[in-house]
């Protein structure tokens, strides 16, 4: 039987596909929810329970000394910034149809070129900013503004993104400041714990039923295994490879939209996905040549 050969790259594009389909589980898992739960207790699950797999990741990159932060300053501003980040996406996630929501999270690609510069001094090119104006016409088209006015829940899903974008560009930041990813990543996940945690003493519910429970904590348990797969995949293949991977998120909230909630994406919906998703690998090819050229 002919042996089946797998480069190092394409194992690395699996851990990467593998690592999105955990994710659209664990955001429909998010929908499923946050539309029965206050949304600060579904970011307390979310978190505190990806401590556990994020917590043996970090001790087996680095052993004990991987929790020796640093640069504490920066990842818990980052940290705190980014749980209200999360916290309006999850919001979103609960109470728009799934396919547009992750659609218009994506547009964290696009908020991240802007944000560079004040935060890395990274200038966006014309090409950069053709791309972004072209990712932004498509947000356009999902969150169908009436008149100049945008549907409340798809503003809060873009202000999520421009959020979160300012979280990727810091951890970016601490990453080229020599903190691994595996600590970031553990150390966002205490400080999002600890500040939902205290929302819970003043608007938390206790879950329904065990069924609800056990969704709750596989959030946060199948987050953190993400998170890895993620780290993994990145690790072993060059990220104009693996980040294209990423959109396949997209296809996904597709299907889980539509087997759980009965969901179709209307045609303006779908031309806004087809825009936020050319313009986002659009503005991975740019950088995958930056990257090219200063190596």
């Amino acid at each position: 039987m002919k042996r089946l050969n797998i480069t190092k790259h394409q194992v690395g594009m699996l851990y990467v596909v593998m690592s999105v389909f955990v994710f659209s589980l664990v955001n429909a898992l998010i929908k499923g929810t946050a539309a029965r739960y206050p949304v600060n207790e579904v970011v307390f699950f979310r978190f505190f329970f990806s401590l556990i797999p994020t917590g043996i990741i970090l001790y087996k990159m680095e052993g004990i000394s991987g929790f020796k932060f640093k640069k504490l300053p920066l990842q818990t501003f980052r940290a705190a910034f980014g749980t209200l980040g999360l916290t309006c996406l999850f919001y979103a996630f609960g109470h728009m149809p799934l396919a547009d929501a992750i659609a218009i999270s994506f547009s964290v690609t696009l908020f991240s070129v802007i944000v560079a510069l004040p935060i890395l001094k990274e200038r966006p090119t014309q090409k950069h900013l053709i791309a972004i104006l072209a990712g932004f016409s498509g947000i356009l088209f999902i969150a169908n503004p009436t008149g100049n006015v945008f549907t409340g829940v798809a503003l809060l899903c873009i202000i999520g993104a421009f959020i979160d974008s300012i979280t990727l560009t810091t951890g970016r930041k601490l990453t080229l400041e020599k903190v691994s990813a595996e600590q970031i990543s553990f150390f966002f996940g205490i400080v999002a714990s600890i500040l939902a945690g205290i929302s819970l003493l003043f608007w938390g519910v206790m879950p329904s039923s065990i069924s609800d429970l056990i969704s709750l904590m596989c959030m946060g348990l199948g987050g953190g295994f993400g998170q890895y797969f993620m780290a993994k995949g990145f690790a072993l293949a060059p990220t104009a490879v693996a980040a294209p991977m990423i959109y396949t998120a997209s296809v996904w909230s597709i299907i889980l939209g539509f087997a759980f909630w009965g969901e179709i994406p209307g045609f303006m919906s779908i031309i806004g996905m087809t825009l936020i998703v050319g313009s986002g690998l659009y503005i991975s090819f740019l950088e995958s040549k930056k990257a090219t050229a200063v190596h």
